[in-house]
Formats: C-alpha cells, structure tokens, sequence
C-alpha cells in the first residue's frame, strides 16, 4: 500500500464509499480542528469527485479553503491530496521556496521536457549523491508518469512524494515566468512517523533530566517538522507545556523571525554537522521576540543522510539588554582620543577603542578575551594599590590612579587611568570601562621643568650673592672716587685752569653715573632675591613732593626748566615713604633729562575713594604710544646704539615698576610724541592700625 506519510500535503487514501479509509498524520492535523459537520462535508466532497485528475475548490461553513486534487490508481484506489488554498504569486526562481542559493534544499530551473537548466549548491549534492541515475542531467526520474499535467498558469505548484534508492523525495514543482521553463524543487524526507517512534523510546530514560534542564531541548526533521521539546524549551517561548506547544506550532519554520533563518542554518548543518553558539531570534506564544542561543546537531543514518535535528537553546533576551548598553557605549567610544576598553566582571576584555590599540600595540583581537593583566608592568607609578583597581571600582563605583603599564613591545609607560562600573537599568553591575592617558611625556616634561626651575633658582641665588658682595667692593672706590674729584672742583673755584675744572667735572659726573647704574643693578638684584622689607608709615605726601622739588632744584635750575607742586597739603597715604622716594626719584630725573624748554609739575590727589595719584609730567619729547608699555621693561631704551642722545641702562623705569607692584599699585604712563608725558603711580589707601 502506499506510504501516506511520506506527503507533506494531507492526503487520503480510500474507494468512492469511504475515500478517507486511510489518512496520513498530516490529514489528522487537518482536520483535528474541524467541526463535525465540516468533516462529514468534506468527506461527502470528496465522494462526490468520481472523475481522474478532477481538482475541487471547496470552502466549508467554518471558511476553511483548499483544493483537493484526485488521483485514481492502479490497484482501484483512489488517493486525495488536499492543499490550503493561498494567494499565489507568478512564479519566479529567485521567490520560489528552496531555490535560493544558501538554501539547503535542491532548486532547479528546467525545460518543460525537465532538462536541467540550472541549479543551487544543494542541487550540486543532490546531484553528486545520486550519480548514475541522472546521467542525462534531467529531472525525469523524480516525476511519475503524468505528473505534470496538474501545472497551472497562474503561478501555483504541486507537489508529490517519489521514492529513489530507497530514498524519499518531496517535490515541488511550478511554472517560470520565462515561458518553456519549469521551477523544481526537491526536498529529502523522512518517515517522521518511525522517527518520532524510535525517538520516544529513546528518550524515555531521560524524561526526568529533560523536565530539570535549565535550557531547552528540542528535536525535529530535517524539514523542520518539531518531535519533540522539553518544559523549558515551552517555557522559555510562553508556552504552558510541551504539548501546548507541538499542538500549536508544528513547523520550526514559523517561529523564527529571519523566515529564511532555518534554510540557512540546515544548509550548514549538512556540510559540518553541527552549530555552536548560534544567536537567533525567534517568536514567544504572544507575538513578542525572544534571542536565543542555541546549538543544533545533525543526526545521520549510515548513508549520510540527515534524518534528525537535535539541539539546545538558552533565552539570552536579558543579556541583549545588556548587549545593548555596551553597544552604545561602543558606538560612542569608537573615536574617542583617550584609550578605552571594557571587561567584563570576571576582567576579560570585551571591547577596546583604536586609540587603545594606537597606544598598546596591541589589535583587537590579540586582547579581547584576555585578563587586563596583560599590560600589567607590575610596577606602580604612585599607587602600591593599583594591581586591586577590580575590587576597588566595585567597592566605591570608580578610582584614579597613575600606574605603569607595558606595551606589546615590551616597552613601559606611565598611565593616567580612570576606572568605572558600567550598570544596568536595576544599577547591577554588568562591566568595567577604564579609560587611560600615556603621560611619560608629560611627567618627563614635568620633571625636567622642575630640575631647571632649581637651576634657575640657584643661578639667581648665585646672582644675588655676586651682586650683593659686588655692592661693597666697587661702591667704596666709586665714592671715593666721587668724592674727591668734589674736592678738588671746590678748591679751584676760583681758578683760571679751566682744562683741569673740565675734566675734574666730567671725572665726577661720570663717577655719579656709574654709581647710578651701579645702584640701579643692585636694586634689580634685590627685587628678583625678593627681600624687600617694606615699612609703613603716615605719609604725608604735600611734604614728599616738595622734598623732591628741593632735591633737583639744582638740575632744574642748571637746566633752564622750572619745577613746581600742586598738591593738598593735607592728602596723606599710608605707604613705605622711602621706597615711594626711591620711586619718585628716576621719575623725576627722567623728566628733567627728556626736557629740553618748559617745566614740570609734581602733584597729587584721589582717584576714587580707595585710592590716589602721584604724577610727575613735564613738557618734554614724549612717548609713541606705542612704546609705553615697552619703556617699562629692563634694559630698555625708545632710542637705542651708542650714538643714542639719552644716555642710560634702561633699568630706572623698571625699577619704578617693580617697586610700585610691591607696594599694591600701579605705574603708568600717557604721553604723545612731543606733547611732554605724564607717569602716574596709583596706589591704594591704607589705614595705620590703632
């Protein structure tokens, strides 16, 4: 008798008075959910087709449509195959089921005579598996005789079972749109009814483990038809139990979201006979989307057929959560500057950026799945603490450190790392991220700036020291020197040697220039050894400038110029009178010096009510304003060369500045170029204390 079983399609076998005589198990699940009267209907149908070859369209009352097509055999027995009816498509080989290139199933493209056109890759298998018989390269001896005849324009297929060697075949069969070309496909099967058998009794022994396992376990054909799960295979897809879920998903097919998922995976399945750790997605009971990682076995009989797929699955949708976080954070860290990666909290990298790998040596997949110890130097920069940054981060949620790491070559850096917990939406913790900066440079700019820092220091100290002896050993002989060419000018005032009063006179004032800069170096000395010890005291400043007036009314006078004050004579200001002296001093010679007609006006008075002014403005050359700030620093001069008309070391208005910083004010200056100028030094009001 016919092998019913080997139909995908529902089929029956019986006479004109019981044509459902013998039904396969696809037939049952067909009708397992009809009512009463759509069986008695379908079956009346059925009898009804007393012509060979006839196809029935037939609805019943529940809306259930298909076509069921007769046969009429050999033997006096008529055979049923029934089809859902469904919107067909025009036929096309890149569409059509199993034709495609990575599919595990054999597609072909025919003549009409069933010469092969071409084929896919299984094709090429099935082909090599069957040498001998299709040695004219057609298609013939998979197609009983007359077969072809039910092949319809619009697009639709039929489908039969023939047997080769021994072997079962499923074949689909269509109509191109190239006219003259046929579609074929050609899918071995098994006898699920002798598996599913042979399969309960093996796995009876092992009920009680399968019930406990924490992943699920599965069992299918090759075709994808589902023998058997367990609990957590039911479980982890919303099932109430396995049964709930074989009743109510017979195909593996339809549970996955990627539809050509399977194919793809059974393609492999044939040539390496296993999968490991393969990620899928697939669809729960309610509609929502499960990943899984699942492993897939192939089970062969002795000719190397495949007649059973075995396998595991493990619900990673959390992880995927997860996956999701550390994704993101990929994405983002990707081009970041510093170097980045991330492990996991058993510390096995799972990610590192391009800088880490530009300032490591290392490429990506030299280090992911390796402990972070790897460029561990053993050595700390500043931190005894730092090989414990695991349990550190755990403990208070990150931690900075500078530590030495070693690089793939072997060579050694100092490291700025910053350490941290990656968590998830409930705040557990789910990965480490550190984030590292090599700064060898920078410590060794750091430490050569501080060496010449202390050099500086020593050589200014050493400056201080020379300046400081200096002061007595040349000071002594100028003054001397000074002093007795004033002698000597005194006692021949009245003599008509006017040879010898001329060089005593420029002995002298060469003298007092010499003491000058002399004094003036001496001062700068003293400004950078930063000893100035300043006392303050009630100033009364209508005094001071008067004092000044008297101490150049001599130059003044010798001059041609006049000097006068303008100043309340009761403003006063708490200051140190000595150094503001000191100050006054190079101010007012300058004045005197770069003033050729005219005078000078010394005066004072408030700024605001924090704080006063003391100017000394003449009527002399002035400044280009766009040397005022330059006049200010050391060895500076508008006019410059020995044949300059001022003469001068360019340390006096230096000096002022300097002084009037230390006492907490400011020196400036406003002039134009022949307008005369005007140096003013604001200082701040203080009050003596009780």
């Amino acid at each position: 008798m016919l092998d019913l079983n080997s139909f995908v399609l529902p089929a029956c076998l019986g006479n004109s008075s019981r044509p459902d005589a013998h039904t396969n198990e696809a037939y049952d699940e067909f009708v397992f959910g009809m009512s009463a009267e759509d069986r008695v209907s379908l079956v009346q149908m059925l009898k009804s087709a007393n012509a060979d070859d006839i196809v029935l369209s037939v609805t019943l009352s529940s809306g259930c449509s298909f076509d069921a097509k007769r046969m009429n055999l050999t033997d006096g027995n008529t055979l049923f195959v029934i089809e859902p009816v469904k919107k067909l498509v025009p036929a096309d080989s890149a569409k059509f089921v199993g034709y495609r290139s990575d599919s595990s199933v054999a597609g072909f493209t025919t003549t009409e005579d069933l010469k092969i056109l071409d084929h896919n890759n299984a094709a090429n298998q099935l082909v090599n598996s069957l040498n001998g018989i299709m040695k004219s390269k057609d298609l013939s001896s998979f197609f009983p005789t007359g077969a072809l005849r039910f092949l319809e324009d619009d697009g639709s297929d039929i489908s039969f079972t023939t047997k080769i060697k021994n072997r079962q075949f499923e074949v689909r069969v269509r109509k191109s749109q190239n006219a003259g070309q046929l579609i074929v496909r050609i899918d071995e099967k098994t006898n699920t009814a002798d598996i599913a058998r042979i399969l309960k009794k093996q796995m009876e022994p092992y009920q009680s483990v399968l019930k406990t396992l924490k992943i699920g376990f599965f069992q299918s054909t090759p075709s994808g038809k589902l023998l058997m799960v367990n609990e957590q295979f039911a479980k982890i897809l919303g099932y109430d139990s396995p049964e709930q879920f074989l009743e109510m998903v017979p195909d593996a097919h339809t549970i996955y979201v990627d539809s050509g998922r399977r194919d793809r995976l059974m393609s492999h399945l044939r040539q390496s006979g296993q999968i490991l750790d393969s990620e899928t997605e697939i669809y729960r009971k309610d509609g929502s989307i499960a990943k899984v990682s699942g492993t897939m076995v192939a089970v062969k009989n002795d000719t190397e057929q495949v007649i059973l797929i075995q396998g595991t699955v493990l619900d990673i949708s959390a992880d995927t959560k997860n996956d999701k976080i550390l994704r993101l954070l990929k994405n983002t860290l990707v081009d970041v500057n510093d170097s980045i990666n991330i492990a996991d909290l058993n510390d096995e990298i799972i990610y590192v950026n391009r800088a880490f790998t530009e300032m490591y040596g290392y490429e990506p997949q030299e280090v992911v799945g390796k402990k972070s110890s790897i460029f561990w130097s053993g050595v700390q920069a500043y931190d005894d603490n730092a090989p414990n940054v695991k349990d550190t981060v755990l403990d208070q949620g990150g931690y900075r450190t500078e530590v030495i790491n070693r690089r793939k070559d072997g060579s050694e850096m100092i490291v700025s790392l910053s350490a941290s917990v990656i968590k998830d939406d409930l705040d557990n913790p789910i990965a480490f991220i550190a984030i590292a900066r090599d700064i060898t440079a920078d410590r060794e700019t750091e430490k050569n700036l501080i060496e010449a820092k202390q050099k500086a220091e020593e050589a200014s100290q050493l400056k201080s020291v020379i300046l400081s002896n200096m002061s007595h050993e040349l000071r002594t002989p100028l003054t001397g020197i000074i002093g007795f060419a004033s002698i000597l000018l005194e006692q021949l005032e009245d003599s008509t040697d006017s040879d010898t009063t001329y060089f005593l006179d420029n002995i002298k004032k060469a003298g007092e220039r010499l003491l000058q800069t002399m004094n003036n170096i001496l001062l700068l000395a003293e400004l950078e050894s930063r000893t100035v010890d300043l006392k303050y005291s009630d100033t009364n400043l209508h005094s001071l400038l008067v004092q000044c007036r008297k101490l150049n009314r001599d130059s003044v006078r010798e001059s041609g110029l006049t000097i006068d004050v303008s100043c309340d004579p009761e403003l006063s200001v708490v200051t140190d009178k000595n150094l503001l002296m000191q100050i006054m001093s190079p101010l007012v010679d300058n004045a005197i010096k770069f003033t050729e007609e005219g005078g000078i006006i010394l005066s004072a008075g408030y700024v605001d009510d924090r704080h006063i002014y003391i100017s000394v403005k003449d009527s002399g050359i002035g400044i280009d304003p766009g040397h005022a700030e330059k006049i200010f620093e050391p060895f500076t001069q508008v006019s410059s060369g020995i044949r300059r008309k001022y003469q001068g070391t360019g340390l006096g208005l230096h000096i002022c500045k300097r002084y009037t910083d230390v006492l907490g004010g400011n020196l400036v200056v406003i002039s134009e170029p022949e307008k005369g100028a005007e140096f003013k030094i604001i200082l701040p009001i203080y009050q003596l204390k009780a």
